[in-house]
């Protein structure tokens, strides 16, 4: 496809999805003034009208009516957990503040954090992030309003959802991303890997009893994820 100089585009960056790459290469494809970088905001005080390129931790809801191109990129579930476990360690290590509820993570082992979470204390930003982003938002206030919602259904709006996307790329896949913004959206973009967190453990590391309680506690995820792959996957074969 060809560039198209009006294009707008929205990016949402899902934390520890190689987001920080992707906005450093996809913003210098936009005039710096019309470019709006941010973490967590409300879109509506946003003026949206005046920007072509907005990046953001935002779930769906907050992006939903915007008259922008979509695109996203996600990750393995297990490893955007550890990469944000231990992302928020080395940040606690360094006296750098974090977020909320990274005193639930810093403060334990992965076992021990576990345990936290499979007693049902909530730790949004490592429950099954993918699919609540993508259904509605991370935060559990807008989790809320889909409680009368059953796991599987969340994990149906959030596939639904992630069809309204113009791209939808896989971390692990970056060509294929690359492929795709420029079959889609007509951009070519080279990405340089940033901001990875070099002291998490591997997923090959652990013991088999940890990746399955990982897998039992992000079940959605690992479904959303292995669908979004299956979709490229049907699209190759087309």
């Amino acid at each position: 496809m060809t560039y198209d100089p009006d294009l707008r585009l929205l990016f949402l960056h899902v934390p520890k999805c190689g987001g920080t790459s992707m906005v450093a290469a996809l913003r210098d494809q936009f005039p710096a003034d019309q470019v709006f970088d941010t973490y967590h905001v409300e879109m509506d005080t946003i003026e949206t009208e005046n920007y072509r390129f907005i990046t953001g931790h935002f779930g769906y809801r907050d992006v939903a009516q915007l008259p922008f191109k979509r695109v996203t990129v996600i990750r393995d579930p297990i490893d955007r957990f550890l990469s944000h476990m231990y992302y928020w360690k080395a940040r606690a290590e360094n006296g750098r503040p974090n977020g909320h509820f990274a005193d639930a993570v810093v403060t334990r082992s992965l076992e021990e954090l576990l345990d936290h979470m499979e007693e049902g204390n909530p730790v949004p930003p490592m429950d099954n992030l993918l699919t609540w982003t993508f259904a509605v938002s991370e935060n559990l206030w807008a989790r809320r309003t889909l409680q009368d919602q059953t796991p599987d259904q969340v994990l149906d709006i959030a596939k639904q959802n992630l069809l309204r996307f113009d791209v939808v790329g896989c971390l692990e896949d970056l060509p294929g991303f690359q492929a795709d913004l420029e079959r889609v959206l007509g951009l070519t973009v080279d990405f340089e890997v940033l901001n990875t967190t070099k002291s998490r453990p591997k997923q090959d590391a652990l013991p088999d009893t940890t990746l399955h309680r990982l897998r039992q506690l992000l079940a959605l995820d690992i479904a959303l994820y292995e669908w979004v792959r299956g979709q490229g996957a049907q699209a190759e074969d087309a």
